[in-house]
């Protein structure tokens, strides 16, 4: 008589727990939202679940897309090469704000509670300090958009290949006078940026192109953010 072998209940499989958001994928999903929603609660709507993960709390989220969206970018009113690449890179940036202000105001939060304080307090603390950080952020924003619209003009009358020029005095820094007298395409963005971008009081023109002279990093090397840039394409389905 043969024993009767015993059923093993099937064997389920291991749930693994959810693969936690990169930097990258944070910062291009708030761009994404940045750049279809209308309102704040559709953006906070459509990052909460993402960044709820990464350990960012829902009203510091809003207190963040508050800010960034309460200031958007203003328009350069010339639409050419320089500005479609730095505009796209103001939208990543603007991405990487929402990410890092929500982690300082989570941080605002946490401590309040740990200290018997107020987390609402904190918050509301916390968001007029970003406030006034994020509008010297605008500011810079405005300067590389600026920037770029001498650029695309420099490129309609000389063409897409462009001299970098620079002031040789005292106040010239180094990356600046290292670009002085190289060219660059208005296409391609140099590695250091665009002319006029490069520090905060860049004062580096575009200018037509110099006979022979050697061609400035871009397009051929990485260019930081790359794969950020790369991501948030794939969530605009561009």
């Amino acid at each position: 008589m043969t024993t009767p072998t015993t059923q093993q209940p099937p064997q389920q499989p291991v749930q693994q727990p959810p693969q936690q958001p990169s930097d990258d994928d944070l910062a291009a999903a708030a761009a994404a939202a940045l750049a279809v929603a209308i309102t704040v609660d559709a953006a906070s709507a459509a990052l909460a679940k993402l960044y709820s993960r990464a350990g960012v709390e829902g009203p510091a989220l809003q207190g963040a897309l508050q800010i960034v969206m309460s200031m958007p970018p203003e328009a350069t009113g010339i639409a050419g090469p320089a500005t479609a690449q730095v505009s796209y890179l103001n939208q990543v940036r603007r991405g990487q704000m929402v990410l890092s202000i929500g982690r300082r105001l989570t941080g605002d939060m946490r401590s309040a509670r740990s200290n018997g304080k107020s987390a609402l307090r904190a918050l509301l603390d916390g968001v007029t300090r970003e406030r006034r950080y994020f509008g010297m952020h605008r500011d810079a924003i405005w300067s590389r958009a600026k920037a770029a619209m001498a650029v695309d003009m420099a490129a309609m009358e000389h063409g897409l290949l462009l001299g970098w020029m620079t002031h040789r005095d005292d106040r010239v820094t180094p990356d600046c006078l290292a670009a002085d007298g190289k060219n660059f395409r208005a296409d391609q963005m140099p590695l250091i940026g665009f002319p006029g971008t490069v520090h905060a009081k860049c004062r580096c023109t575009p200018v037509g192109p110099f006979p022979g002279a050697p061609m400035l990093p871009s397009a051929g090397a990485p260019v930081p953010g790359a794969r950020l840039q790369r991501r948030l394409g794939q969530l605009l389905g561009g």
